[in-house]
């Protein structure tokens, strides 16, 4: 079964990584990066779906460009705890090619359906190459 991994830019501890493990499905994982992984290190996995905790992260849309430069045609999530009230970034975010963004209030059903269809349209772009 074709599948592809989950990669979450946060602390092991996060709140969103105790939100996001239930929502992989086997034989996908959900594999967590800290402040302390190397960005060249994550180019070099070739990943399809990475959810980016800003809260933790902090300056999410250097990483958002850096990561689209580095990995064209990766699916992004922006994860967020709160709602800033700065709409202008989420539309900058969407611009720069982020598939979703997601706020803490969303209900579990929600964070993964969208989980997995972030990597069920991965699947399908690589079918489509």
């Amino acid at each position: 079964m074709e599948h592809y991994n989950v990669t979450l830019l946060s602390d092991v501890n996060s709140y969103w990584h105790q939100r996001l493990e239930p929502c992989i499905q086997a034989p996908s994982q959900l594999f967590v990066c800290d402040k302390t992984t190397d960005f060249e290190e994550i180019c070099s996995k070739h990943l399809r779906v990475i959810a980016i905790d800003a809260g933790y992260i902090g300056d999410e849309i250097s990483l958002v460009e850096r990561i689209v430069k580095c990995m064209p045609g990766v699916n992004v999530i922006i994860l967020n705890d709160k709602s800033d009230g700065k709409f202008y970034r989420i539309r900058e975010f969407f611009r720069m090619g982020v598939k979703d963004y997601i706020l803490k209030s969303v209900s579990d059903n929600e964070l993964f359906t969208t989980v997995n269809a972030a990597i069920q349209f991965s699947l399908q772009l690589k079918w489509r190459k």
